[in-house]
């Protein structure tokens, strides 16, 4: 008996109550992760078919926020002690949501149609990755070890599921709107709409890393990681 109480208890102090703060990650995670689904549902894949992209032009424009991210996100994670990473984070996001309306602006273009899809694919993969260096960084602190693993599945959980739901939605307005200018005009006009709240959201959470000036430059780090086995395993 005096077991099972001492079980009970502890499974009690160990519950996940959510903070102000955790909240405000899982909203802000949840509504701007929504804009990888065009990537990942076929929606993006749709739009360049429509804009009249062939099919290599295509697969180099959706691996494009891919190649973005290997090529920023070491030289954004390194600049991010110095700036601050919410600042990086923040015109990350900005960058996304120029990149959205780029999209959105192609969609009416007589010409440059496909130059700038490619302009607006590429500001988006580098806003991306400027917001991913530092992401994990910033919410650490924010998240009692005990419960990490159970918040960032709850956090995993939350955006798949908003993302789900919205490709649905986006895939249905496609089918159903016979204009398809308005189609993706709704759904790009709604990704940007989003990740603004997402932006607003971003800005209320705080920082609780402090700024520090790198003891290397980053190429000497960067050739530190190289040399590091474990490091190039996990790539």
């Amino acid at each position: 008996m005096i077991t099972i109480k001492l079980n009970n208890r502890n499974r009690h102090k160990s519950q996940m109550k959510l903070t102000t703060h955790q909240k405000t990650i899982i909203t802000s995670q949840a509504t701007g992760m929504i804009a990888t689904s065009l990537f990942t549902s076929g929606v993006l894949l749709s739009y360049s078919q429509f804009l009249g992209l062939s099919s290599s032009a295509i697969l180099v424009l959706l691996a494009l926020p891919e190649l973005m991210g290997f090529l920023i996100i070491l030289p954004s994670a390194y600049y991010s002690k110095n700036t601050g990473i919410k600042i990086l984070g923040g015109i990350g996001i900005i960058l996304g949501i120029i990149g959205f309306t780029i999209l959105l602006i192609a969609l009416f273009a007589n010409q440059h149609r496909i130059l700038l899809a490619f302009i607006g694919v590429g500001l988006i993969g580098f806003g991306w990755a400027m917001f991913n260096s530092g992401w994990y960084a910033l919410i650490g602190p924010l998240v009692e070890k005990n419960v990490r693993g159970r918040f960032l599945g709850t956090l995993r959980f939350s955006w798949q599921l908003t993302s789900i739901i919205f490709s649905f939605i986006a895939l249905h307005i496609i089918r159903s709107v016979e204009n398809l200018h308005i189609a993706y005009s709704i759904i790009l006009i709604a990704v940007i709409g989003l990740q603004i709240g997402r932006l607003y959201l971003y800005q209320k959470i705080p920082d609780q890393n402090e700024k520090e000036k790198n003891p290397a430059s980053l190429i000497a780090l960067v050739v530190i990681l190289i040399k590091n086995s474990r490091f190039m395993s996990y790539c």
